[in-house]
């Protein structure tokens, strides 16, 4: 289980289930509950559809540096124009790796089980 830096209030395993339960809670205050059975809860975790987010036209080209601040590796997507997604690499904990790409192009981040944890698009500032 891991709390994180908000007020956090994290209760799994009640009831009769046998499973195990793996909580992360995230930046913010999370009320947390782990049911019977196994559960995964993550907090401070967004929804993504990549077709909602495709890439625009190519703008200025930028250079966009992606740092991770969290306990353990980032996976790195572009979304192209056509809301396809393609992996880029893995960013490990405390590390950073600086992206060529142009403005307009969203990017996303995903922890090390898939979940979205950010969306980005480049800006030519």
């Amino acid at each position: 289980m891991n709390a994180g830096t908000g007020r956090d209030t994290v209760s799994g395993g009640s009831g009769s289930g046998s499973g195990n339960d793996q909580i992360f809670g995230g930046s913010g205050s999370d009320s947390l509950d782990g049911g019977n059975d196994n559960d995964l809860i993550h907090g401070d975790s967004i929804t993504l559809n990549p077709a909602d987010h495709p890439s625009g036209p190519d703008g200025l080209p930028v250079t966009v540096t992606f740092i991770n601040g969290a306990d353990g590796p980032v996976n790195q997507f572009w979304i192209d124009g056509g809301s396809n997604t393609l992996f880029y690499g893995t960013i490990p904990a405390g590390g950073s790796i600086p992206q060529p790409t142009f403005a307009n192009h969203n990017w996303f981040l995903t922890d090390s089980t898939g979940q979205p944890l950010q969306l980005y698009t480049a800006t030519g500032n």
